[in-house]
């Protein structure tokens, strides 16, 4: 019964995390300080869900060099480690360009490409975590469902089809790329524009943008993206139809590299059991 109830809390605090998250890359879905209080808020519960699976991440730290660790808990927690680190300088740079809390710095426009980054690569790492528990979300989703077995698969596997569909349309005219090569490629050219780059990088983890919620302005310069014309940033109303869009676009977004994850596993088994096979 214990289990059962730990079992629960620990979906219910990742549905919470995932939706929380997702609404964390549409800074002004809200409003900036929801943005930045909702961070921490996070973060609080990113921790809690650590220490609720401390037991595992300490019996799998202590053999991690021992030959006898399959390859598998290896994977899972060098992602743990990598979110971890990830997560934390998501929040680390977040306060020192915070708009609303006492801890920004005045070199704010040399932080945000990393806040950028790590920010795009916890929502990576996040994909291929939900990937390699996929069987047993897969199991747990499908045994809530208040359908027949059959019926439940086919709706299963249709909902699955349309939230990669989605995933893959909201990646490929996303600004992933951008954030996760920005700290890389803004050098001193960054000092001398800073008041250019000190608005937003590209995308700004906002929506895929036209220029108005942050992407790559090439008109008068209104919204956040960088524009040629003087920037003035457009204030987005708070909408139910805006917090729903931004969900369902990054949690499409991790479902995606969940799915690329669990593709490459089933690869690398085939090709394992094709190299056993011609031995035999």
């Amino acid at each position: 019964m214990r289990s059962a109830r730990k079992t629960i809390l620990k979906i219910f605090l990742d549905t919470v995390m995932l939706l929380l998250l997702a609404m964390m890359y549409q800074k002004r879905v809200i409003c900036i300080r929801f943005h930045e209080i909702g961070g921490l808020i996070l973060f609080g519960l990113f921790l809690l869900h650590n220490g609720l699976n401390w037991k595992w991440f300490k019996g799998v730290s202590s053999k991690i060099f021992q030959r006898g660790l399959p390859l598998r808990s290896r994977v899972n927690w060098l992602v743990n480690v990598l979110l971890f680190i990830s997560m934390t300088a998501t929040i680390g740079t977040g306060l020192l360009i915070s708009k609303t809390l006492p801890t920004s710095i005045q070199q704010a426009y040399l932080v945000k490409p990393w806040h950028y980054f790590f920010a795009a690569a916890a929502l990576i790492l996040i994909g291929i975590h939900l990937g390699l528990h996929w069987k047993y979300l897969h199991h747990v989703l499908l045994s809530r469902l208040p359908l027949p077995q059959r019926a439940g698969k086919v709706f299963g596997c249709a909902l699955l089809v349309l939230v990669l569909t989605f995933g893959a349309y909201s990646l490929t005219l996303s600004h992933f790329s951008a954030w996760l090569s920005g700290p890389f490629q803004i050098s001193s050219a960054l000092s001398e524009r800073h008041q250019q780059f000190s608005a937003e990088l590209p995308g700004d983890l906002e929506h895929i943008g036209d220029g108005k919620q942050g992407g790559i302005s090439k008109g008068s310069g209104h919204g956040a993206g960088m524009g040629k014309g003087p920037q003035s940033e457009t204030v987005q109303q708070p909408s139910i139809q805006n917090t729903f869009s931004a969900m369902a676009t990054y949690v499409s977004i991790a479902v995606l590299f969940a799915w690329l994850e669990v593709m490459f596993e089933k690869m690398l088994f085939l090709v394992q059991g094709a190299k056993v096979l011609r031995r035999n």
